[in-house]
C-alpha cells in the first residue's frame, strides 16, 4: 500500500505553482467565476421565465407558455449539460500545469474540445456506479422487507390490499405507505455505500488519467485508474482526511447557498422576501465557494496530480504477478 509523503505533495504543487506560466490561482479564480456566473445567471433566468409563464394565463396565452416553458427547460439543461465539461476544463489546465507546459486561459476550455473522450467518461463513470447501485439496492431492499425495518411498509401494504386497493400509483398515494418505502429504499441506498465508497475511490484517479491523454479514451482512463489504486484506496482515503479542512469548507459554502431554506426551517423570519432571501443567499454561497477555490483551489488539485504520478509511478516498479501455471524450464524439460 502507498503511502504518501504529505510535505512532499504539496512542496511538489507549491513549486508548481511557483513555475506555472500562468497563475494557477487565477486559472482556478477566472474558472469559479464563470462557473458562479453561469450558475446564478440561469437560475435569474429561469425566475423571470417563470414569472412570464405565471403571468400568461387562459387559453389565448398556451402556445406563449408553451414557447417560455421550452426555453425555461432547454435553459436548465445546457447549464447541466454543459458544467461537467467545463468542471473537466479546469482538470486539464491543473494538469498542464503540473506537466510544466505552457499553460493558457483558453485550456480551461478543454473539456468542449475534447468532447468524444470526455462525454465517454462521464457516461461510462455514471453508468457503471448506478449500475452497481442498482444492482444492490434492489436486492437489499428484498432482504430489508423480511427483517423489523420493513415491518411499516408491509403493513401498510398489507392494509391497502385489505381496502380493495391493488393498482401501485394508488397505494403510493397512501402517504404512510410511501414514507415506510422511502423510508426502506434510503436504508438500501445508504448500506449500498459500504461498496459504492470503495468503488468510486478505484475510479477516483480516472479524471486525470484522462487529461493526461484524451486519445487514449475514457475506458482506458478508467482501466488505469482502478490499476494504479488497487491496494491504495486507503492512501487517497487518507489523502482526503489530510484536506479534511478544505472539503468541510466546501461543504459549508454549499449549506450556505440554502440559507434560505435553513432559516425557514428554523423559523427564522428576515426582512426580505423569499425570492430575495433565495438569491441572497445562493450569491454568497458561490461567493464564498469562488473565494475558497481561488485561495487553496490550485495546491490542493495540483496535490493529487502529483499523488497520480505516485501511484503511476509504484505500479510501474511493481513486479507482475507470476501464474502457477505458467511454463518453468526447470519443471518441464523440453
Amino acid at each position: 500500500m502507498k503511502r504518501f509523503s504529505y510535505d512532499r505533495l504539496e512542496a511538489n504543487a507549491e513549486r508548481e505553482i511557483s513555475a506555472a506560466s500562468v497563475p494557477p490561482r487565477k486559472l482556478v479564480l477566472y474558472h469559479s467565476l464563470i462557473t458562479a456566473g453561469a450558475v446564478l445567471l440561469a437560475a435569474l433566468v429561469q425566475l423571470l421565465l417563470q414569472n412570464q409563464i405565471d403571468n400568461t394565463g387562459g387559453l389565448s396565452g398556451m402556445d406563449s407558455r408553451a414557447v417560455l416553458s421550452t426555453v425555461e427547460t432547454l435553459l436548465s439543461g445546457a447549464v447541466r449539460l454543459g458544467l461537467p465539461f467545463w468542471q473537466f476544463g479546469l482538470t486539464f489546465a491543473i494538469w498542464s500545469v503540473h506537466r510544466q507546459r505552457q499553460t493558457e486561459y483558453r485550456d480551461l476550455t478543454l473539456g468542449f474540445r475534447n468532447f468524444g473522450p470526455v462525454l465517454r467518461f462521464l457516461l461510462l463513470n455514471g453508468l457503471l456506479i448506478l449500475g452497481v447501485m442498482m444492482l444492490l439496492v434492489y436486492p437489499l431492499c428484498g432482504i430489508l422487507m423480511v427483517t423489523p425495518l420493513g415491518s411499516p411498509l408491509t403493513g401498510a401494504v398489507e392494509a391497502q390490499i385489505a381496502a380493495g386497493v391493488t393498482d401501485m400509483n394508488t397505494m403510493l398515494e397512501d402517504p404512510t405507505l410511501y414514507a415506510s418505502m422511502v423510508s426502506l429504499v434510503s436504508i438500501a441506498i445508504l448500506l449500498s455505500l459500504i461498496v459504492l465508497i470503495p468503488l468510486s475511490y478505484r475510479l477516483r484517479m480516472g479524471r486525470l488519467a484522462l487529461a493526461e491523454d484524451p486519445k487514449a479514451g475514457a475506458m482506458n482512463a478508467l482501466r488505469k485508474s482502478v490499476n494504479i489504486t488497487r491496494k491504495n484506496s486507503m492512501a487517497l482515503f487518507r489523502l482526503d482526511l489530510h484536506f479534511w479542512w478544505y472539503f468541510l469548507a466546501m461543504g459549508l459554502t454549499g449549506l450556505l447557498t440554502y440559507g434560505d431554506s435553513i432559516c425557514a426551517a428554523l423559523n427564522i423570519a428576515l426582512p426580505i422576501s423569499a425570492t430575495a432571501q433565495f438569491f441572497l443567499f445562493y450569491a454568497l454561497g458561490l461567493a464564498a465557494q469562488t473565494a475558497l477555490l481561488w485561495a487553496f483551489g490550485a495546491k490542493v488539485e495540483l496535490t493529487y496530480a502529483s499523488a497520480y504520478d505516485a501511484l503511476t509511478e509504484e505500479r510501474r516498479q511493481a513486479p507482475e504477478p507470476q501464474s502457477p501455471y505458467a511454463r518453468n524450464s526447470k519443471n518441464f524439460p523440453s
